[in-house]
């Protein structure tokens, strides 16, 4: 990301900062337990959560498997928590995340110092949480048991698919959740999960207005989309004989549809996940206007020369290919759009808005041009 266009985003997440922080002017610094609100998601379908006097009963859905089913209560509610439930004391005084998309929900909610430790720290985009005297807990399975133990956090929050990190940390009373974001179909399904975080550091309230921010900025661009010029739109890359599509009821196709694009492989599969052969993709990408998503490639020499048949591609033809690395650091790893993405689904509309109407008022945040 260049000078200018780094300071261009800065001013604007500045600006989205001191809105949030208007928002939360009427909001107590604490949402204790009992204030927590009752009201249904209204997204996201990978958890859910229930208030009971002094404490909040939670339940994340996870994969051929039952709910994780735990307690968030604040110190002096503890006792009444059913007995031999997994129970969370609130607000969580310290803990430890896996995943660059749990960091941004961090620090919106104004407790990014509540993190101590992270796996490969070197990942992480944001420089606000860099600054941070962070210890790097990675290890052979992902994660170090003796690290972490060291470290003896409040909490651990990792990704879905990790079950097995929760039987490692028992031994040592420290208790694991895990979050499935990544598994929501619509993208501020993925975005309410800060909801989550909200309960965990008691600032659901805080939580709570800062997505519905980011909810009306996300209907207000896809009102500014409108359902004219559909130009069709291609994304990924291959891998062997397959070219993984997001299916029509998917994230990625949600937020194409939602920007006005035609999707070239509208299909629903259970998964949402479509497989085409890389024969069929090539035949459909003849025609294609646009690219968007095309992998890690850095040029479009670097495109043309992986597969010559790329240069059949209307979107090469047309010098219409992008990818998300606009958000990185030239002198080191991290890369915005893995960890703020999921949480701001708004900025992400009016990127692709943007790619098609080079009109509309919208500086691109995570896509680049190559």
């Amino acid at each position: 990301m260049d000078s200018s266009t780094l300071k261009s985003w800065k001013q604007r997440l500045k600006a989205f900062g001191l809105l949030i922080l208007m928002i939360n002017s009427g909001c107590s610094n604490e949402t204790e337990s009992s204030q927590v609100s009752n009201r249904a998601l209204r997204y996201a379908t990978g958890f859910s959560f229930t208030r009971h006097k002094g404490f909040v009963e939670l339940s994340i859905a996870r994969q051929n498997q039952q709910p994780l089913v735990f307690y968030a209560a604040n110190e002096d509610s503890i006792s009444w928590v059913p007995q031999g439930k997994l129970v969370i004391p609130i607000p969580v005084k310290n803990l430890i995340c896996t995943a660059t998309t749990h960091l941004p929900w961090l620090e919106y909610l104004l407790v990014a110092d509540k993190l101590i430790g992270f796996p490969n720290v070197d990942l992480i985009y944001s420089e606000e949480i860099r600054r941070q005297s962070l210890a790097d807990v990675a290890g052979p399975d992902g994660i170090s048991v003796e690290k972490v133990a060291a470290l003896k956090p409040g909490l651990i929050i990792a990704n879905g698919g990790n079950e097995h990190l929760e039987g490692k940390f028992k031994p040592f009373g420290i208790p694991v959740i895990f979050t499935a974001e990544f598994r929501e179909s619509h993208p501020l399904g993925r975005a309410e999960w800060i909801k989550l975080m909200g309960i965990l550091t008691n600032q659901y309230n805080r939580a709570d207005s800062i997505f519905s921010k980011i909810e009306l900025e996300y209907y207000q661009a896809s009102k500014d989309a409108g359902n004219s010029n559909n130009p069709s739109v291609i994304t990924g890359v291959p891998y062997g004989q397959v070219w993984f599509m997001p299916a029509r009821n998917s994230y990625a196709s949600t937020l194409f549809r939602d920007a006005g694009y035609k999707f070239l492989f509208d299909q629903e599969s259970q998964d949402g996940i479509l497989k085409p052969s890389v024969e069929l993709v090539y035949e459909r990408a003849l025609s294609a206007d646009f690219w968007i998503g095309a992998g890690s490639y850095k040029s479009m020499d670097a495109i043309n020369s992986s597969d010559y048949r790329f240069k059949s591609f209307g979107p090469v033809r047309k010098n219409q290919v992008y990818v998300y690395d606009r958000m990185t650091h030239a002198n080191r790893s991290g890369n915005g759009y893995f960890e703020l993405a999921t949480l701001r689904p708004d900025l992400l509309l009016k990127d692709l808005i943007k790619i098609r109407d080079s009109s509309y008022d919208h500086e691109l945040v995570f896509y680049r041009k190559l």
